[in-house]
C-alpha cells in the first residue's frame, strides 16, 4: 500500500524509525495507518507537554510586567527580530555593553539592557503594552521530512524522538488487543502473558516529563501548536 498521508511539521520522529523501532522487518502495508499514528501521538506529546516543538515565527502581545526580564511563551529560541515597549521599537543589544534586549535561547527569557546613563530599562506596566516577534521550537523530524527546517532552530531532542516511537509502537500493538488485558498460553505450566493497557507507559512518560512545561508563563498554559 503505498504512503497516503504525507508526514506533518510537527511529527516528533520520521515513519522510518517508527517502523525499525516496531520491527526492521515490517513491510510497507501499514504505512498509511503508522504515519497517522504518528502524527496523532506527536499533537498529544505536544499537549502533554503543554508546549509547542516544532519551530515556527511567532508574534506576541504581552501585558508589561514592569520588571527589567520577561519570558516568552515558547523555547528554545532562534531568534527575536522585534521587541516593542508602549509602542517604541527596542534595539538589539550589540555587544555586552551595548544598551538594547538581549535574550536567552535556552530559557525564552529576554531582558532589557541599561540605557546609555546607566538607566534601568524595563517592561512597563500595561494591558498589551509589549509586542514580541521571534522563532522558537526545535526542527522536528517531520519538518526535516518536508524540507522545511528553521535557520538556527536546534533539532528535536532525541529523548523526544524515542517517546514518539514508543507511544507509537505501543498504540499499534494494542490495536489487536483492545480490551484484553492478557492472554494464556498454551504450555505445561498453562501460564498467562499480561498485556500492560495504559495510555503511556512509565519509561515513555520518564522521556517526557523532564521537557515539560510545568509553570506556564503569565499562570496561563501555552496552546500546543499555536501559531
Amino acid at each position: 500500500m503505498a504512503l497516503s498521508i504525507a508526514p506533518d511539521q510537527r511529527d516528533a520522529a520520521l515513519l522510518s524509525d517508527v517502523k525499525a523501532y516496531i520491527n526492521p522487518a515490517l513491510g510497507t502495508a501499514d504505512d498509511t495507518l503508522l504515519q497517522t499514528l504518528l502524527s496523532a501521538v506527536s499533537t498529544w506529546i505536544a499537549k502533554y507537554l503543554n508546549r509547542n516543538l516544532n519551530a515556527q515565527t511567532y508574534t506576541e502581545a504581552r501585558d508589561g510586567t514592569g520588571t527589567s526580564s520577561m519570558r516568552l511563551l515558547n523555547w528554545p529560541v532562534a531568534g527575536v527580530t522585534q521587541v516593542t515597549v508602549d509602542g517604541a521599537q527596542v534595539k538589539p543589544a550589540q555587544n555586552q555593553t551595548d544598551s538594547g534586549y538581549v535574550f536567552n535561547a535556552a530559557t525564552g527569557i529576554v531582558s532589557l539592557r541599561p540605557g546609555i546613563f546607566g538607566l534601568g530599562e524595563y517592561f512597563s506596566r500595561g494591558f498589551q503594552n509589549v509586542g514580541f516577534v521571534y522563532v522558537a521550537g526545535y526542527n522536528t523530524p517531520g519538518m526535516y521530512a518536508l524540507g522545511a527546517t528553521a535557520a538556527g532552530a536546534p533539532d528535536l531532542p532525541p529523548s523526544l524522538q524515542m517517546a514518539a516511537m514508543q507511544l507509537c509502537a505501543l498504540v499499534y500493538r494494542q490495536r489487536d488487543r483492545v480490551g484484553d488485558t492478557g492472554e494464556a498460553v498454551a504450555t505445561a505450566g498453562a501460564e498467562r502473558v499480561s498485556y500492560f493497557m495504559g495510555a503511556l507507559h512509565p519509561s515513555t512518560r520518564l522521556l517526557l516529563d523532564q521537557h515539560r512545561e510545568v509553570a506556564p508563563v503569565d499562570g496561563m498554559a501555552v496552546a500546543a501548536y499555536g501559531g
